[in-house]
């Protein structure tokens, strides 16, 4: 009986070792995914030829690159808790080198982004509409039948609908 306890508590052992392993294997391929994804996007950059790139691509890349270094940071934290001390300095190392091409990606995008002095310069010359346009989806607004007893009904609605409701907030280049 005691040999068999004692093979069950090593097989539970083992078990857990495979799932750890497991786990840390995951956490590697997506940090790796993420890494690579922010890799690629920097080469996409690098490549571009000169206005292939307009500010509204940039932001959408510099959201993406965001998106991908957060997702990254959560999977090496992971990774940082299953390491063991020898192997601190791997990780440590490579998120540095990781961490400048994020860095490097960022400052590129943001060079193409114009500055509120081009804003202004551009207003000035009349290069830029500045009235805004916004098309809202119709309301689809209850009518008051007269009722007394519907009256507050109707009037909370009304308010939710037109005085409360959250509208987009206007953006200029």
């Amino acid at each position: 009986m005691w040999i068999k306890f004692s093979f069950c508590s090593t097989t539970v052992k083992h078990n857990r070792t495979l799932h750890v392993h497991k786990l840390e294997m995951a956490e590697i391929n997506l940090r790796q995914f993420h890494a690579s994804a922010i890799s690629r996007t920097l080469d996409q950059v690098r490549k571009a030829h000169a206005g292939e790139l307009d500010a509204s691509k940039a932001e959408q890349l510099l959201n993406s690159a965001r998106s991908h270094y957060d997702r990254m940071l959560v999977n090496h934290e992971a990774l940082l808790s299953f390491a063991k001390d020898e192997e601190l300095e791997v990780h440590s190392a490579w998120w540095d080198v990781t961490e400048e091409m994020y860095n490097d990606l960022c400052s590129s995008l943001m060079r193409l982004r114009p500055t509120k002095s081009d804003e202004l310069h551009a207003l000035r010359e009349g290069n830029i509409d500045s009235s805004v346009e916004f098309k809202l989806a119709p309301l689809h607004m209850p009518s008051f039948d007269g009722a007394l007893h519907n009256w507050l009904a109707f009037k909370d609605a009304f308010e939710t609908l037109v005085h409360n409701r959250e509208l987009p907030t206007a953006q200029t280049r």
